[in-house]
């Protein structure tokens, strides 16, 4: 079917290039996209037609038609690492025809040539991405444009660094001094190093640090991500030797990475209510990898204790159910796809994770009939392989929906306060919505107010310090578990309340708080805010409240 479809899809494009009308071509264009985002498999079996129509002159004329099928192009790529960059270095050569360039100069579409290399990133296509930037970073004359252009083309020389390395399967073999993958994954942290300064000159020029925070959290992930995994391959290769005992407090501490990046995951994508869909099937995608790989660790290579349970509970419903059923899973898995989650169109790493979580399963099944470090090291491999794709909301100017607070508590006077006196908060704001066509509607606000002797936030904007951010988070979700659970072991006072916000996103509460709990009292009154959409979902959207506590007597 895939293929007779892609045949008519030709035929029409062929049949309206002779009309140089690029506006109903542009239509026709929209359509094969649309077609392609809902059946891959379509763009796939189109591909080499569609690249010799990209190479038609009379396209060239057509530059929103041409636009959109090079980005149709690029949503499907070729899968292995070789015929991707071949791919790729014709899709750049047509570009440089359809620019008409006078060397490295683009002369003409600059517009939609900026366009589809943001599209490049997007679809994991890193070498167009970095051609595009380069193309014109040279070219620009504003210093602002220069620095977002090299934080682009650092992402881009980073992910395509990985992917081309492990794609070279003898660089990938662990052994004593073979290590490549590490010293790759190394400069491609520094790369990304780098970039996160280009954008932060970026966004120093332009006075948007607020709408830019998605960028800034991104590059902090991608480092996050690679160290992890750098650390695991560097311990998979010692375990390659066997001179060097295995520890398993080693491999405990590799789990305890992988968890922190899956939970900076899940924080960062809970932490944008205006987030669109793909960005937070990307995030998502991260956070199930590195759930996936503790799995893994925890049933190859360290066990687990009888009847302990070892696998995290959002990984329970992928798990296929022939588990349970003790059905041989080489004869079943045929019958178990993916498209039985979720008919539409699934990332590269979500569904190649979830292939390495029924392998999980094989393995656990047939014992100890293959080496578990090189299992693992394959399923590694098979992860870091997949191209990333860069978040669409990446490249947005986010006005994020906000907190107003329009009556912050503050102490007048230096009047001291008893111990155990209970304080009345008054909190009073407004929820800023950012973007009109967000289909999640606003329910509630829930608030954790605690005290604390530290200062989360050093620095006199919160959202200078991202890491702040999530440890305040923590540290209130904390206190909220340890409040529900014994309030006799509390350091401090924690009250949890809920408010309503009405039509108008308006919000108040009063809160009776204790103060303080702890005998030596505490500095600060903290108050983290978790707003409620209409699904029950909970976004950590800021900005939180630090109030300095008077003091006790």
């Amino acid at each position: 079917m895939a293929l007779n479809v892609s045949r008519s899809i030709i035929r029409i494009i062929k049949e309206y290039i002779v009309t140089k009308n690029d506006d109903i071509l542009a239509e026709v264009s929209k359509f094969i996209l649309m077609v392609g985002k809902l059946r891959r498999s379509i763009i796939q079996t189109l591909m080499q037609g569609l690249m010799a129509v990209l190479k038609s002159g009379d396209l060239l004329q057509t530059p929103q038609s041409f636009t959109l099928l090079t980005k149709t192009a690029l949503k499907a790529p070729p899968e292995t690492s070789a015929e991707a960059e071949s791919f790729q270095q014709e899709i750049i050569a047509t570009i440089k025809n359809f620019g008409q360039f006078d060397g490295n100069t683009v002369c003409n579409n600059q517009w939609n040539i900026y366009l589809i290399g943001v599209d490049a990133g997007k679809s994991g296509c890193f070498s167009v991405m970095a051609n595009i930037m380069q193309f014109f970073v040279t070219s620009v004359d504003v210093d602002a444009s220069r620095y977002w252009l090299r934080a682009l083309i650092n992402i881009a020389t980073a992910e395509k660094g990985i992917v081309m390395k492990v794609g070279e399967e003898q660089m990938f073999d662990l052994q004593p001094g073979k290590i490549d993958i590490l010293d790759t994954i190394e400069d491609s942290i520094r790369r990304y190093a780098q970039g996160d300064e280009e954008l932060n000159g970026f966004m120093a020029l332009m006075d948007i640090s607020s709408q830019r925070l998605f960028a800034k959290w991104f590059y902090l992930l991608r480092v996050e991500f690679f160290k992890t995994m750098k650390s695991l391959l560097e311990k998979l290769n010692q375990y390659m030797n066997p001179r060097i005992r295995r520890q398993k407090k080693d491999m405990v501490d590799i789990q305890e990475m992988l968890l922190r990046t899956a939970h900076m995951h899940d924080f960062v994508a809970h932490s944008f209510f205006d987030v669109d869909k793909k960005s937070l099937e990307i995030l998502e995608s991260y956070r199930i990898c590195c759930l996936i790989l503790v799995y893994a660790i925890k049933s190859l290579l360290t066990g687990v204790e009888l009847n302990q349970e070892h696998i995290d509970p959002s990984l329970i419903p992928l798990i296929p159910m022939m588990r349970y059923l003790n059905i041989d899973m080489n004869g079943a898995t045929s019958s178990w796809k993916t498209g039985e989650i979720d008919q539409q169109e699934r990332l590269a790493l979500y569904t190649r994770s979830i292939q390495i979580l029924r392998e999980i399963e094989q393995h656990k099944l047939q014992g100890a009939s293959s080496n578990p470090v090189l299992v693992v090291r394959d399923f590694a491999r098979a992860m870091l392989k997949i191209p990333m794709n860069i978040p669409p909301y990446f490249f947005d100017r986010q006005q994020r929906t906000r907190i107003h607070w329009l009556d912050v508590p503050y102490f007048k006077g230096n009047k001291a306060i008893l111990v155990q006196e209970k304080l009345v908060l008054k909190l009073e704001g407004v929820v800023q919505s950012g973007y009109d066509d967000v289909s999640k509607k606003l329910q509630s606000i829930e608030m954790i107010i605690f005290g604390s002797n530290i200062d989360f936030f050093e620095k006199s904007n919160p959202e200078n310090s991202l890491l702040n951010n999530l440890k305040f988070s923590d540290t209130a979700l904390n206190c909220k578990e340890s409040a529900t659970k014994n309030t006799d072991s509390l350091q401090t006072s924690v009250v949890v309340c809920s408010v309503e916000i009405n039509n108008n996103n308006y919000f108040a509460a009063s809160v009776i708080f204790p103060f303080p709990l702890g005998k030596d009292g505490c500095k600060f009154i903290n108050i983290h805010t978790r707003i409620v959409d209409d699904q029950s979902a909970m976004w950590t959207i800021g900005p939180e409240l630090r109030i300095v506590a008077p003091s006790i007597q």
